[in-house]
């Protein structure tokens, strides 16, 4: 046992929630970097593509990693704050560092990929909830990425990113 959080129901749940416009290439559409403090659990990843002029929806490829902690990529990504989903004003803010929307996404060389599939072509959704959840360690990176299966138009993205943080466990 490492003496940090080892998963469960314990720990406080947040959501990172971002809109990227003109994705005509390979974009890191979210990364979440573990903080120092904290391991955290991935629960839930939610895309949706706005649907093109004609009301059809474009192919895109999406990949999820769990990687190393070296700053590789991502350099251009904007950031994003998660929202404490216990809902009071004075709910704790999260120890993770959460960015979308790089055109340079994260190297995967070190990386092990834990999901890839395709937006639904009916609806233009994709949904990821993993049984049981990875876990990330400190300092350790999450990020997925979209892939365009075609070179026109660009598409818009909406991204929910779900996850639990763990702090500590007291010694």
């Amino acid at each position: 046992m490492s003496g940090y959080y080892q998963g469960g129901s314990d720990g406080r749940v947040y959501t990172a929630t971002a809109v990227t416009t003109a994705i005509a290439g390979i974009t890191g559409i979210v990364t979440l970097l573990a903080s120092s403090q904290s391991e955290v659990e991935i629960l839930k990843l939610d895309l949706s593509l706005a649907s093109t002029s004609s009301g059809t929806f474009l192919p895109a490829y999406v990949e999820m990693f769990r990687g190393s902690s070296a700053s590789t990529g991502g350099s251009t990504g904007a950031a994003i704050t998660p929202a404490n989903k216990n809902g009071w004003i004075t709910a704790p803010a999260s120890t993770s560092t959460v960015t979308g929307n790089s055109t340079t996404p994260n190297s995967t060389a070190n990386d092990v990929r834990l999901h890839a599939g395709a937006f639904d072509q009916g609806s233009g959704l994709f949904s990821w909830e993993p049984c049981p959840p990875p876990n990330l360690d400190i300092m350790q990176r999450f990020h997925a990425r979209i892939t365009p299966l075609t070179t026109a138009p660009a598409v818009t993205v909406a991204m929910t990113l779900t996850f639990r943080e763990g702090g500590k466990v007291p010694t």
